[in-house]
């Protein structure tokens, strides 16, 4: 009763926070007798200016109200989610010895390693966040209307550094994954490098004699003529993989196929299609089939992926701009009550 008398004095700043490994983003909302009487948003970037610059600017709305809360988005790597909240079955999906976790609706759980979880606790020397979000939890509630389907639907928020994959069903959890693309990054990097040792040819290796002795007979060969020795036909293998690999055909193929491999769809269709057979096969989740996707880009950069599922998984493919920082902003309102 006295909070709320106090508040009618004071105004409410609601902080908002995303970060990623080089920047952090900011939206900020005052809020006055249950209305937003002004916002501002500003970026910052993670050099050594930074927390002299954020102190400054974030000192003003805490010097104006008592009423100021501080909301991050969790960009940890070591967090994620569980599709039950029972302690005897939590421990299937994760140790929980050194993980804070809490559970929603007494079926599922959102986690993160304690260690983790202090770190990014404290946004700066002066500044600590009062709420955490879970990328899942921003997922459950942007795809509110649709996330009380009775089939498998899988749930994807894409952010600059991570990728969250869910499934819910009937608005209980059954999955999740929450993967860094510079993880995928590296993965791709090594995939790539495989199968080019698979596919490159080095001519110092390959045996002349042993390859004619394959083919049988060496008098089976007297019609060859024009392939008299060993240099003659290492010289020819030579000339025809340089007229294969010179055709403009072949160079134009292997652009588009290098640019469709380095694209940010193409990796993220990749990880996306390894997760749900992961989801199909591991014997922890309770998997059924899944019909479609609903994608939330905060990139706005998404552009081909669409067409990769489609295409390759089959899968009904719809996409959502999503706004990380309106979207912790909303949660924020609701963990305190405030209807706007």
């Amino acid at each position: 009763m006295i909070e709320k008398f106090f508040k009618i004095f004071y105004p409410i700043y609601l902080i908002n926070i995303v970060t990623t490994k080089e920047e952090l983003y900011i939206y900020i909302e005052k809020i006055y007798n249950n209305k937003i009487k002004d916002s501002d948003e500003r970026k910052f970037v993670l050099n050594e200016t930074f927390q002299s610059n954020f102190n400054k600017y974030i000192k003003q709305f805490f010097d104006d109200s008592p009423y100021t809360y501080v909301s991050l988005l969790n960009y940890s790597e070591d967090q994620g989610a569980f599709p039950t909240c029972e302690e005897k079955s939590i421990g299937l999906y994760r140790d929980i010895s050194f993980t804070k976790y809490i559970c929603i609706d007494n079926k599922w759980g959102v986690w993160t390693s304690t260690s983790q979880l202090n770190k990014i606790k404290k946004i700066s020397d002066n500044v600590e966040a009062d709420f955490i979000f879970s990328p899942v939890i921003v997922l459950y509630n942007f795809f509110n209307d649709k996330i009380s389907f009775h089939k498998d639907t899988l749930y994807i928020l894409v952010q600059k550094d991570f990728i969250t994959i869910t499934v819910f069903s009937n608005k209980e959890l059954k999955f999740a994954e929450h993967i860094s693309l510079y993880d995928l990054e590296d993965m791709l990097v090594e995939n790539e490098e495989i199968e080019k040792e698979d596919e490159d040819i080095d001519l110092d290796d390959i045996d002349i004699d042993e390859d004619i002795e394959e083919f049988g007979d060496i008098e089976e060969l007297e019609n060859l003529d024009d392939i008299s020795d060993d240099d003659i036909l290492e010289e020819k293998l030579e000339e025809s993989l340089e007229e294969i690999e010179d055709t403009p055909e072949k160079q134009t193929q292997s652009k588009d196929i290098n640019n469709i491999s380095n694209s940010l769809d193409y990796k993220i269709f990749t990880i996306i299609q390894k997760t749900v057979q992961k989801y199909y096969n591991d014997d922890l989740y309770e998997s059924d089939f899944i019909e479609s996707i609903y994608i939330a880009d905060s990139l706005n950069a998404v552009s081909e992926i669409k067409k990769f599922i489609e295409e390759e998984m089959f899968l009904n493919v719809f996409i959502r701009k999503i706004d990380l920082l309106a979207e912790i902003c909303e949660l924020t309102k609701k963990e305190l009550n405030y209807e706007i």
